[in-house]
């Protein structure tokens, strides 16, 4: 009996030891627990401390973004100002003298219409209409003649013409046509003056000039009289330009020929003529 009471209290020790070291493992088991429920709770922080933080550089950067946006819009907004501001500033292309005003302060001007006119003394536009075929002829950089205007040398008064327009004027049906005049020395030409222009509006080269009544026309066909000798030869010529004075003669004559100038119809082929010379009249 006393050794199986021995062996229950040996049991009931180991028992109560097991009992004891079940109870410590526990509470180390709740310790660890709530360790790694602290650390996972640290993690979380950081992982929400890190998320705010890439949120909050986020939007520090976006914001230099958005002042530097900002900056920039306000500079094109002064740009545009200093623009518009241009727009109402009227720049002359030449120097000279305002000869006429044609708006008012705060007044309406109507469309097309030159609100100054300035002349530089120096040279002026003038601004004339021809038919098509003068500007199929015409072309920039050739001379116009101002024929009622001189310089103090007696010199006409020249200029040239700068562009010829393109297309016909609405109200006038033909084409505009503007030349530059050099009016250095001219005292009388104000600007806005109507003024008569020449321009050669054709020409014809290696032509020859013959007396208008030199030409006879015989079913269409132009001729003159030659002189040959002392005979009259009918020469068949053809005719270009022509004035009440003169006409060209492209074809059918040679420079040094004489012609019959002053002659009757009756006049044939082989007729005898007398050559008179200036002297002897």
């Amino acid at each position: 009996m006393k050794a199986l009471k021995e062996d229950v209290d040996d049991g009931q020790t180991a028992y109560a030891s097991a009992s004891s070291g079940l109870t410590q493992l526990k509470t180390s088991i709740a310790s660890l627990k709530s360790n790694i429920a602290q650390l996972e709770g640290q993690v979380d922080a950081a992982k929400e401390n890190l998320s705010a933080a890439r949120k909050l550089s986020a939007v520090a950067s976006g914001g230099t973004e958005v002042y530097d946006a900002q900056i920039q819009a306000a500079k094109t907004g002064v740009a545009s100002a200093k623009y518009q501001k241009d727009l109402y500033r009227l720049t002359a292309p030449i120097s000279g003298v305002v000869d006429t005003v044609n708006v008012k302060a705060n007044g309406m001007a109507a469309q097309g219409m030159a609100a100054v006119t300035l002349s530089e003394k120096q040279s002026m536009v003038v601004t004339f209409y021809v038919t098509q075929e003068v500007r199929d002829y015409l072309k920039a950089g050739d001379e116009v003649t101002l024929p009622e205007y001189s310089l103090d040398n007696d010199e006409l008064l020249t200029g040239m013409i700068t562009q010829v327009g393109s297309t016909v004027d609405a109200q006038t049906g033909l084409f505009k046509v503007e030349a530059e005049i050099s009016t250095a020395g001219v005292k009388n030409l104000a600007g806005g003056s109507s003024v008569k222009v020449s321009v050669v509006s054709a020409a014809v080269r290696n032509g020859i000039l013959v007396p208008y009544d030199a030409v006879y026309y015989e079913e269409g066909q132009a001729y003159v009289f030659k002189v040959v000798g002392d005979k009259a030869q009918r020469c068949d010529v053809e005719t270009g330009m022509f004035n009440e004075d003169q006409i060209t003669v492209t074809s059918g004559l040679s420079e040094g020929d004489s012609i019959v100038t002053t002659w009757a119809s009756g006049l044939k082929d082989g007729a005898q003529v007398e050559v008179i010379r200036e002297d002897e009249e």
